[in-house]
C-alpha cells in the first residue's frame, strides 16, 4: 500500500524501515502484522520469541518517506566542507543551521543544497550551488568524525 488515504495516520509499506523492520524481525521472531478492513494498513505488529514463547505487540502509527532530500553544506573558517543531513526539504535542512553554528565556533557559512539520486544519470541545473571563487579554492572535505557523506562536485574556476 503505496501512500494510503489516511491523512491521520499516513503509512507506506513501502517505507525502507518497515520493509528492513519485517525482515530483521522475521529472522529471530514470529511475526504477525495486524491489519485493519478495508485497506489493509498494518495497525500493530506482534513478535513472538520462538523459543520461549514471549510475545510483545507494537503499534504502527505512520511512516515517514523523505521526498525531497536535501543535505546542510557546511563550511568552515578552515575551509573543511561538511555534509549534515539527509533532511526532507531545504527548510529542514537550513532548520539545522542554528544548531549547527551553536555547536561548532568555527562554523562560517551553510547552505542546503538538494540531494541527487544516483540512478538519474542527468544531474539538473538545482544540484549546482553557486559558492563566492575565493571559498571554492580553499574548501576540503571535513573527514574526521564525518556522519554523512557526500560527493561534491567543485567548479573552482567559476565558483
Amino acid at each position: 500500500m503505496r501512500y494510503g488515504t489516511d491523512d491521520e495516520h499516513p503509512f507506506d509499506t513501502d517505507n525502507r524501515a518497515w520493509r528492513r523492520l519485517r525482515d530483521v524481525t522475521s529472522e529471530h521472531f514470529d511475526a504477525i502484522t495486524w491489519n485493519r478492513d478495508p485497506d489493509g494498513r498494518p495497525v500493530l505488529l506482534t513478535l513472538r520469541d520462538m523459543r520461549t514463547g514471549d510475545t510483545v505487540t507494537l503499534a504502527v502509527l505512520d511512516s515517514l518517506e523523505i521526498r525531497d532530500p536535501h543535505a546542510l553544506l557546511a563550511v568552515h573558517t578552515s575551509g573543511e566542507l561538511g555534509a549534515h543531513g539527509p533532511t526532507s526539504g531545504a527548510d529542514a535542512a537550513h532548520s539545522h543551521a542554528a544548531t549547527l553554528a551553536l555547536d561548532s565556533p568555527t562554523l562560517a557559512v551553510t547552505r542546503p543544497v538538494p540531494l541527487h539520486d544516483p540512478a538519474v544519470t542527468a544531474l539538473p541545473a538545482t544540484s549546482w550551488v553557486d559558492l563566492p571563487p575565493d571559498l571554492a579554492h580553499v574548501l576540503r572535505p571535513a573527514l574526521d568524525n564525518a556522519r554523512t557523506a557526500v560527493l561534491v562536485l567543485l567548479d573552482r574556476t567559476e565558483g
